[in-house]
């Protein structure tokens, strides 16, 4: 193990934010300039992981729709309530946000949750252990919903977005991220690819049980939703790699019908 394995995170932030430290990339959810991110993946994409906050290309491209389309904290600003966040399996990036938000403002209650995993005891503190198809909360009560790279794990998809959309404010948005093959029209899914092995052959993961295909907002409209479909591609080249998006990802913002 080397030298810099053994730093606690904290500290190996605190170096990469100075030793790279730099002006050709941006990290929107640290507010890092540095030199360069970090190649991640398998295959490693180039410019995707931010060594300060741990973001990935999709974090931080969530983070950038949540800040300059959806309005994000003019909407905080504006909720004639307490503007209530449920977020699904929260990524480290965007939980250090939110959660900071959610201790700092007491305008802004912030549940993040999880199906607890069996031995695995690194969840923070405060995240509750809830299964996305049977969500312990009360109808129309959160205004925002975040879930990431989650619904491709769920056997009963269609629980998992009736759940949603039930505990959805009618005034309120779900944003909804999801791993896609763009080369395919339609998400593709077989009772018999029901093997790890088979899973990571056919659909890219072992534990995924489908892949997606450019059809996944037409299957979250199916469950009561408008669903808005916005393109990384629409944002402009240089911010593309400023930011280190994926050019590839597609984010969905759905409401209530």
């Amino acid at each position: 193990m080397s030298f810099v394995k053994l730093l606690p995170k904290s500290f190996k932030s605190f170096i990469f934010k100075n030793v790279l430290k730099g002006s050709w990339v941006y990290c929107p959810c640290c507010k890092s300039s540095l030199a360069t991110f970090f190649p991640y993946g398998n295959p490693p994409r180039s410019n995707s992981y931010c060594p300060v906050c741990h973001s990935l290309d999709r974090h931080r491209f969530t983070w950038h729709y949540l800040e300059k389309e959806y309005d994000f904290f003019a909407k905080i600003a504006a909720s004639p309530t307490v503007f209530r966040i449920l977020h699904v399996a929260p990524e480290p990036a965007l939980f250090a946000i939110l959660s900071k938000l959610g201790r700092k403002n007491p305008n802004v209650l912030y549940v993040p949750c999880d199906k607890f995993a069996e031995g695995y005891d690194k969840y923070p503190k405060i995240t509750k252990n809830y299964d996305l198809t049977a969500l312990p909360e009360a109808d129309n009560s959160f205004d925002l919903i975040l879930c990431s790279h989650v619904l491709e794990h769920i056997e009963e998809e269609g629980k998992a977005l009736s759940e949603i959309r039930r505990v959805l404010k009618p005034e309120g948005a779900a944003i909804l991220l999801v791993p896609m093959d763009l080369n395919r029209p339609d998400t593709y899914q077989d009772p018999a690819i029901n093997t790890p092995e088979l899973r990571q052959k056919e659909y890219g993961q072992h534990d995924h049980v489908r892949l997606y295909g450019r059809n996944f907002g037409e299957l979250v409209a199916q469950h009561g939703f408008s669903v808005r479909t916005y393109k990384c591609e629409t944002i402009d080249s240089d911010t593309q790699f400023k930011l280190g998006l994926l050019p590839t990802d597609w984010l969905f913002e759905a409401k209530k019908v």
